[in-house]
């Protein structure tokens, strides 16, 4: 699952056991108003190419 924080553009990635491993400043665009809530605080869901990042996680995405 991929976040941004609607305020400051700031991405969080969080596995499934909602621990978050990575926390990167990103521009992006949302193309919808989907939102979670997450420790009180209410994200963007979004869906991106994550091909580009090289965090282990996302290495067999290509």
């Amino acid at each position: 699952m991929r976040n941004i924080h609607p305020k400051n553009n700031y991405v969080a990635f969080y596995d499934i056991n909602s621990k978050k491993f990575i926390y990167t400043r990103s521009c992006v665009n949302i193309k919808n108003k989907k939102t979670i809530k997450h420790n009180n605080e209410t994200y963007y869901v979004i869906e991106t190419d994550v091909s580009s990042y090289s965090h282990n996680f996302f290495k067999n995405t290509k």
